[in-house]
């Protein structure tokens, strides 16, 4: 005799009302509707992804920034869907006193720089006027700034003793008392690096890449002016924030031979440098023109002084000359001095902006070396191309008005150690300048010690990204 069936019996999990048994099939259809029941899972099912962006259809969606259904690009919002980078041209080298004592008053000096489209302008107080130009360095903006225009007086260490291994460029400082004798101590750029450093805003840069031997050679022996002869040793020792340049040889494009000799090869060693310009006025120009060197900066939210220094050492800048011309490089949207992350080897998107009086073709740089030239249009204008990336790579866009600082893309998380033979390079440049100071050829009295400490940790850290670069032989 049949009794009740109840579901507890069944061995289901949950509870419900007894089923009655009142034949065979009756049963079967109880069992198969309560074994459904008791295998239907309390998880949510997985989310349907939401719909890729579609740029053009007039929605702003996320990885947009704007969608206005145009092919316009001079209406704020590109066909990229991406609104158009601002650039805050400056000048990251001048002077109120040059190198022939001319003395250029504040008031000339805003009136100077506002009339080339100068939106920053960094007067440096140096060794030449010392006395009266540090008399206008407060560590804030000066008083003539307004609106859209900032001066702020900074330092350059030339005709110090410091100098003698290089002219840094320091910005964002608080003081410019680097020593109780700033003319005779130290007689190395490194104490001056140190002593930067521990001010919270300080950006370092070291200028006249110009002077670096274009032929693949080292500096030539101590004497003349303004070689970097320790900017290898700064950016080993990650402390060099930019290289800049304060002269442009006619045909030589954006950037001289030499400058760009240096900086691709710390690039292609995995230093992250910034390239920037400056006028050096009233030393290496005297009068501004199309070949005069500046560095735009894309500089996040209101400019402030602040703002910009934090864009520089970001690395979102980009060393031009020539009026009107600009050049912006996005990698996969990613903006200059940003990282791409790849899980492998892929061909990436590279999105070129431009604008400009004239049309022109732009390169783009793959670990130094031109990929692609792409020809572009005078005027605002956007163009995208696929570049393929085997290997983590910085890349970089050149005009023959602008260089941008790279774009890093880094493949299965590895470091940038694109080229071995670039780090020989600069780990030999590093050993020749040892070799220098040991010899007694260049000359660094108490500070000596010091920076041959530094100089033989940067021989260590460069010996490290030779290996890592596959490298078997350095000499």
């Amino acid at each position: 005799m049949r009794g009740k069936l109840s579901v507890t019996e069944l061995g289901c999990c949950g509870a419900g009302e007894p089923a009655r048994a009142e034949g065979s099939r009756l049963v079967l259809a109880v069992l198969i509707g309560i074994l459904a029941a008791c295998n239907t899972s309390s998880a949510p099912s997985p989310a349907t992804p939401p719909p890729a962006a579609v740029c053009g259809n007039g929605a702003v969606e996320p990885g947009e920034e704007c969608d206005d259904r145009n092919g316009d690009n001079a209406d704020g919002c590109l066909t990229t869907c991406q609104r158009p980078v601002t650039w805050v041209p400056s000048d990251v080298h001048a002077h109120s006193t040059g190198c022939d004592g001319r003395y250029t008053s504040p008031e000339d000096l805003v009136q100077l720089l506002e009339a080339q489209g100068l939106q920053v302008g960094a007067a440096l107080v140096w060794g030449e006027g010392f006395d009266d130009d540090s008399a206008l360095f407060t560590g804030r903006d000066h008083p003539l700034s307004e609106a859209g225009f900032i001066l702020h007086y900074d330092m350059e260490v030339s005709h110090f003793a410091a100098a003698k291994t290089g002219h840094l460029v320091l910005l964002g400082l608080d003081s410019l008392r680097f020593s109780d004798d700033v003319f005779g101590t130290p007689s190395s750029g490194v104490p001056v690096v140190e002593w930067a450093r521990r001010q919270p805003r300080a950006v370092v840069g070291m200028a006249h890449g110009q002077y670096w031997p274009d032929d693949g050679s080292f500096p030539v022996l101590p004497g003349g002016c303004c070689v970097p002869w320790e900017a290898v040793v700064h950016a080993a020792r990650g402390r060099l924030d930019f290289l800049s340049m304060e002269r442009v040889p006619a045909g030589q494009g954006p950037v001289d031979a030499g400058t760009f000799r240096l900086w691709r090869a710390m690039q292609n060693s995995g230093f992250r440098v910034a390239i920037a310009g400056g006028s050096d006025w009233t030393c290496f120009t005297d009068a501004f023109d199309d070949g005069t060197p500046r560095t735009d900066v894309i500089v996040d939210g209101p400019l402030t002084y602040e703002s910009w220094l934090l864009a520089i050492k970001a690395g979102r800048t980009a060393a031009a000359g020539g009026a009107g011309t600009r050049l912006n490089l996005r990698i996969e949207g990613r903006r200059l001095g940003d990282e791409v992350p790849l899980s492998g080897p892929q061909d990436v998107t590279v999105t070129l902006e431009t604008a400009g009086p004239v049309a022109t073709d732009v390169e783009v740089l793959v670990n130094g070396e031109s990929v692609r030239r792409v020809p572009v249009a005078a005027g605002l204008q956007v163009n995208q191309v696929r570049v393929p990336v085997a290997r983590s790579s910085w890349i970089a866009a050149r005009s023959p008005h602008v260089l941008t600082s790279p774009v890093y893309v880094l493949v299965g998380g590895q470091p940038i150690r694109a080229s071995a033979a670039d780090t020989c390079y600069l780990w030999r440049s590093v050993e020749d300048l040892q070799s220098l100071v040991t010899t007694g050829w260049l000359r660094l009295g108490d500070s000596r010690d010091e920076a041959l400490r530094a100089y033989g940790e940067a021989v260590a850290e460069l010996q490290r990204r030779f290996v890592e670069s596959g490298g078997q032989s350095c000499r």
